[in-house]
Parts: C-alpha cells; sequence; structure tokens
C-alpha cells in the first residue's frame, strides 16, 4: 500500500512540475514574440497601413509614442507599442500618426493618429525614418470598449474641436432641446444637420424619425428608424420606436414583433411591456395584454400610461371600481393626461355616474383629447338604460376610441 501511495505522489509532483515547466513556456513565448514585435517596428519608421476593418482604404504614417491621454486611459504601452493576450496568441498595436488625416469606415473622423495591429503594418516604399512635427494643439482620444472583457481597445487621437461625429452631436442636443419644447420642425432641422454632418449618426435618425411620428409622417418616421436599425441592429430604442409606430398604425402583429426584440435587447424597458400590452388587448390576447401591463408597473410604479392601460383593460372585463383606481394612479402621476380623464369618465359612465362621467370628459377636451362623438352622445343620452346595456355600450366605445 504505501509503495502505490509513494508512486502516486512521486506521479502527482511530476505533473505540478509539468505544469509549471509549460506555464513558463508559455511565458517564454509571449515574452519572446513580444521582443520579436519591439525589433520590427521603431519610433519614426515611416510605415503603410493595409485595408482593415477600422481603417477600410488603409493610410500611410509614422510609428511614435501614443499621445498622453492615449497612454493615461492604458498604462501597458512600452514606448511606441503595447501587447495583449488574444484568443489565438499574443496581438501587438503600434500607434501611428497619418500623414493625412483620416476618417474611419463609421465615416467619422477627421483622425490624426491611432493603433493598429502590427498584422496590417510595413514598411512604406519611400522607406527611412521621419522626424515627426506633432500638431501643438489639444489633442482627444476616443476608443472602442470590448463588451465581453471591458478593456478598451483602438484608441483614435483627433484635434479637439475637429471630430464630425461630436460637431454633429452639438446639432443632436439642440434637435433634442426644440423637441421638449415642442418645436418640432427645428427639431428635424437639427437632427438633419447632424446627419449631413454625420451620417452614421443612428440616434440622430432614430430621434429624428420620432420627431415625425409626433408630426403624424409616418412614412418619414418609419425610414428613419429603418435607417437607424441598418447601422446599429442592437439599437433598442429604435425597435421600441417602430413598434409603436406599427401599434398606431394598426399593424399589431409587427408591432409586437419589434416589442418583442426591443424587449430581449433591454428587458427593463417599462414602455415597450405597456405598447406590446397595447397590442396584445388589439389582437383581443386579454391575458397577454394584463400581464404586460403588470410587468411594466412592477419595473417602473411611476409609469403612468401602465395604469392607464391596465384601467382600460379592466372596464373592459367590467371591473370599473378597479379601473377607476388605475386611473386615479395615473392622474396623480400625470395630471395632464387627457386619456386617462377620458377613460375614467367611461368607467363612470358603465357605473351610471353620469354627473361625474360629465366632468371627467369635459376635463379631458380641456386637455386637448379628443373624445369619442359616440361616446358624447351615449353620455348626453344617458337616462334609464339598464346596467347590462350600459356595460355593453363601454365595452364597445373602449375598443372603437382607444387609438
Amino acid at each position: 500500500m504505501l509503495k502505490w501511495l509513494t508512486v502516486a505522489a512521486l506521479f502527482i509532483l511530476a505533473l505540478l512540475v509539468w505544469l509549471g515547466l509549460k506555464s513558463t513556456w508559455a511565458q517564454k513565448l509571449f515574452d519572446t514574440a513580444v521582443a520579436r514585435k519591439e525589433e520590427m517596428f521603431s519610433a519614426g519608421l515611416h510605415v503603410t497601413i493595409s485595408p482593415e476593418h477600422r481603417w477600410a482604404k488603409g493610410a500611410v504614417g509614422t510609428i511614435a509614442e501614443p499621445p498622453p491621454i492615449v497612454r493615461k486611459n492604458v498604462t501597458n504601452w512600452q514606448g511606441v507599442f503595447r501587447t495583449v493576450q488574444g484568443v489565438h496568441g499574443p496581438l501587438t498595436f503600434y500607434w501611428v500618426y497619418f500623414d493625412q488625416p483620416q476618417e474611419d469606415t463609421e465615416g467619422d473622423g477627421p483622425f490624426i493618429g491611432a493603433e493598429i495591429e502590427s498584422t496590417y503594418l510595413r514598411p512604406s516604399s519611400s522607406g527611412g525614418f521621419r522626424q515627426l512635427d506633432i500638431p501643438n494643439k489639444v489633442i482627444e482620444a476616443v476608443w472602442y470598449e470590448n463588451k465581453q472583457t471591458g478593456l478598451r481597445v483602438s484608441f483614435k487621437a483627433f484635434v479637439k474641436g475637429t471630430l464630425k461625429s461630436q460637431e454633429a452631436e452639438v446639432h443632436f442636443h439642440r434637435g433634442e432641446e426644440a423637441f421638449s419644447g415642442g418645436q418640432y420642425d427645428q427639431a428635424i432641422s437639427h437632427y438633419s444637420k447632424a446627419l449631413e454632418i454625420y451620417p452614421r449618426y443612428f440616434g440622430a435618425y432614430n430621434n429624428r424619425g420620432l420627431t415625425y411620428f409626433k408630426k403624424k409622417q409616418y412614412d418619414q418616421a418609419l425610414s428613419d428608424y429603418n435607417k437607424a436599425l441598418e447601422i446599429d441592429p442592437n439599437l433598442a430604442e429604435a425597435y421600441g420606436n417602430r413598434g409603436l409606430l406599427y401599434l398606431n398604425t394598426k399593424q399589431n402583429d409587427q408591432a409586437i414583433s419589434d416589442l418583442n426584440k426591443a424587449l430581449e435587447i433591454k428587458p427593463k424597458d417599462a414602455e415597450a411591456y405597456v405598447n406590446r400590452g397595447l397590442a396584445h388587448f388589439n389582437n383581443g390576447e386579454y391575458e397577454r395584454a394584463i400581464s404586460d401591463y403588470n410587468r411594466a408597473l412592477e419595473i417602473d410604479p411611476k409609469n403612468a400610461r401602465g395604469y392607464t392601460s391596465r384601467g382600460s383593460y379592466l372596464i373592459y372585463k367590467g371591473q370599473p371600481d378597479q379601473a377607476i383606481a388605475d386611473f386615479n394612479k395615473a392622474l396623480e402621476i400625470n395630471p395632464s393626461d387627457g386619456l386617462a380623464y377620458s377613460f375614467r369618465g367611461l368607467a363612470h359612465y358603465s357605473k351610471k355616474e353620469y354627473s361625474k362621467a360629465l366632468d371627467d370628459v369635459t376635463k379631458a377636451q380641456e386637455l386637448g383629447h379628443t373624445v369619442s362623438p359616440k361616446f358624447l352622445d351615449e353620455l348626453r343620452k344617458a337616462s334609464g338604460e339598464t346596467v347590462e346595456k350600459d356595460e355593453f355600450e363601454c365595452r364597445v366605445l373602449l375598443r372603437t376610441s382607444f387609438f
């Protein structure tokens, strides 16, 4: 027995030694790769950059140390290069200042320099070394982050105040301000200017689409949402907005499809749940509708549309008291919710509380909400109909006046 224990112990010891050697061997390979990369290019070498995914047209430039802002954000720079461990082995990036400012594949720029993976670098045909004259201006940098690792990768440098996307962002924010003030034509003008400067600004397409939606210009809105999603297929806001457009134009199945996608990307979007609930309601899928309204209110207990939507469902189910409680809650949150007043009036009507119903409907009209003429006519004529008749009329009115 002792003999077998001794053999097992020796085997385990040998295995640990082997693993240690393997680790040391792997580290030596990594260090050797770093050393070889360091020998390949040095400061001042003029290089050609082959076309790659971020610089589709390629470029020429000079190897140099990155600007201070880049070194500040990533500490593993060793002079003109840095090496990281990739999936299939070490990757080395060199900093290159371009001979001429470049736009990237997104159409943004001009960039004066960037880090380039060594695979895409080779000495230029003109060869030789150059003395760089870096502009004596404030240099800033942008970078992408690897969503899986959180590491900052692919830095690009530009002279402050020259980047297209930043200039476009100024107009984007002006568009947001105009939109908030109800100045929709001005908002569209600013978003259009942002897109003229930076055509791949998907946020500007999304927001301009929403502005067109507010103006009931649905074809233009749909075109902008489609363009935003063409640029960024994972833009939850664009799926949500397009879903709302489909909902508003009675295309409930398309609305549900888009809102499903929005919720896959952004699972806690209360508005998307409310809108999907409305689409289910319109399709007669009432249990799914109430489930979505409840989920929206779990996520955001201050969502007035969630209470108004759930209240409309409760009217349809013949539960006016519970519906009125939801409408009261909606109006506590948003006292200007004309739809909540209108539906609360409908709930009071179903209870033959005609005076309260008329007060609510009048308030809804004062707030600019259009009340169904049929409902107004029924309210004015209300006299001695049976409860069953009233409830039936309420359900008909609800189905015909929600959108």
